[in-house]
């Protein structure tokens, strides 16, 4: 009998130490940080849940609109921060992972060249400069006033995950966009502000 209850510990003992640990939920949101700050290229879009039908393979390339200098720029931006795990609240398949970000104040940076730009293009306008020149100007505005920007910017995120296949996901919301803004400074809630504040649309 001892010999018995020996060989059935020494079994369970043995299945436990195989199984494989349960995955977490901020495992997922530090290896898509983690990543995307290092500038991996790998399959961003199986950090999320949602509509990823436009989220590239590669984030790291810019289309002939923004510009390959002002798109490094701003990825540049993007890459500055540093980042916690902090609380991780679970409800079955469903979760909160609260990250705590430190980087640069892209809210405060994005007014200071919004306003800065404004006052410039209207002179250079007004002085009759060609359109190009204009649009030139927003760029090395940009770049010169975003180099070496502090970095003790801190901003908390509540990054809500969803269990897919046993996997954690990020819910990707195009109306929840707080990971993404964590990420650079608020610069992405600063442009968005100053959009509606130049075009505020109309309610339904």
């Amino acid at each position: 009998m001892k010999k018995l209850i020996v060989s059935l510990l020494i079994a369970v003992l043995a299945l436990s130490g195989c199984a494989k640990p349960q995955p977490k939920p901020e495992d997922t949101v530090s290896e898509f940080l983690d990543a995307f700050k290092t500038g991996e290229i790998t399959d961003y879009a199986a950090f999320f849940d949602g509509d990823t039908s436009e989220m590239g393979d590669d984030p790291f390339q810019f289309d002939a609109e923004m510009g390959e200098e002002l798109g490094m720029q701003m990825m540049k931006l993007f890459q500055s921060y540093s980042y916690e795990i902090g609380e991780v609240t679970i409800d079955e398949d469903t979760a909160v992972v609260k990250v705590i970000f430190t980087g640069i104040d892209g809210k405060g940076f994005f007014q200071a060249w919004f306003t800065q730009y404004f006052m410039e293009a209207m002179q250079l306008a007004l002085s009759g400069a060609e359109q190009a020149e204009i649009e030139q100007l927003a760029v090395d505005l940009f770049v010169e006033l975003s180099e070496d920007l502090p970095t003790d910017k801190v901003i908390t995120v509540d990054v809500e995950m969803v269990k897919v296949e046993k996997v954690w996901k990020i819910v990707l919301d195009e109306e929840d966009f707080d990971l993404f803004d964590g990420m650079s400074g608020g610069l992405l809630s600063g442009l968005m502000e100053m959009g509606d504040s130049v075009d505020p649309g109309t309610d339904e």
